[in-house]
């Protein structure tokens, strides 16, 4: 028959449970004490339960605390950080706006915009720009120039909400887009005759669309060298007014019709006078125009170069 030993603490335990379910005349027999053993495994199975559950418990939220917490702290940390650096960014976006665009008072922006560090990084006013005097004076001469594509400046000023609006613009300027890296430009008023801006004003290599330049109704706005870009890439332009004086479109090849039909069409008629006037074009794009239209810019008083 197999033996078995029993580990002495056991024993000790079996005698302090048996003991302690002993009535007050002593010890139980043998047979009793047998009998007693599943009774102290049920205890000790309910006491172990409840220690642990006890203990685990407790560990349970102190370890829960704690992670808790550093998740807290970092969750913070890292909310505050990014709101910091937000709200840093935005008070000096709003102190250096404010200063160069004088709360949204500034009118003047000759060369405000020139040269190749103002790039689509940090291009971003404030405020409208809203052009008096001869603010348009080089405004955009060569700028954006570092950007690896040509800049719709249409497309920029609408997603940062911005207008673009020169018809306060009197007395003379030039260069507004000079050498400038835009290929969209949206609406040029120029509609006060006190305003002759147009010496080199489209005068870049990259300009391909012009929305609409309103001119005068006196056709007293000059004409020079305003598109004269070596390969000017021009496919789009619309006129309001009246063109009254000579204007080349020499480098312009990719004129398209409609374009060439708002040229005409705005041209001043000299019925009636002595003027002359000339309208000079590329020989691609003279070579969409028709007989008829030929003969409405003669009728008008223009020669065709």
């Amino acid at each position: 028959m197999a033996k078995y030993a029993i580990e002495k603490e056991t024993l000790d335990t079996l005698a302090d449970v048996i003991s302690e379910k002993s009535s007050s005349f002593g010890l139980k027999s043998p047979a009793q004490m047998i009998a007693s053993i599943p009774l102290v495994y049920e205890n000790g199975i309910s006491k172990g339960i409840e220690d642990g559950f006890k203990e685990g418990y407790s560990q349970g939220i102190g370890d829960g605390r704690e992670i808790g917490y550093n998740n807290g702290y970092d969750t913070g940390y890292m909310q505050g950080q990014e709101e910091g650096y937000e709200a840093g960014k935005k008070a000096e976006y709003d102190e250096f706006w404010d200063t160069f665009q004088d709360n949204g008072n500034r009118s003047n922006y000759a060369y405000a915009f020139a040269g190749g560090s103002w790039t689509l990084k940090n291009f971003k006013p404030k405020y409208d720009l809203i052009i008096g005097n001869n603010g348009t004076n080089s405004m955009f001469y060569s700028a954006f120039t570092r950007e690896a594509e040509p800049v719709d400046l249409v497309e920029v000023l609408n997603n940062l909400g911005i207008i673009l609006d020169t018809s306060g613009a009197i007395n003379t300027s030039q260069d507004m887009f000079y050498n400038a890296k835009i290929s969209h430009i949206g609406v040029i008023d120029a509609s006060n005759r006190n305003v002759n801006m147009f010496s080199s004003c489209f005068r870049s290599a990259y300009i391909k669309r012009i929305d609409l330049v309103k001119l005068a109704a006196d056709g007293s706005q000059a004409f020079s060298n305003t598109f004269n870009a070596t390969n000017h890439p021009l496919e789009y332009i619309r006129f309001e007014g009246c063109i009254g004086q000579n204007i080349s479109f020499y480098y312009c090849a990719n004129l398209d019709y409609d374009s060439l039909q708002s040229i005409i069409s705005c041209l001043m008629d000299f019925t009636g006078t002595t003027t002359t006037r000339t309208l000079t074009l590329h020989a691609d794009a003279k070579a969409r125009i028709s007989g008829a239209d030929i003969v409405t810019i003669t009728q008008k008083g223009w020669s065709l170069a």
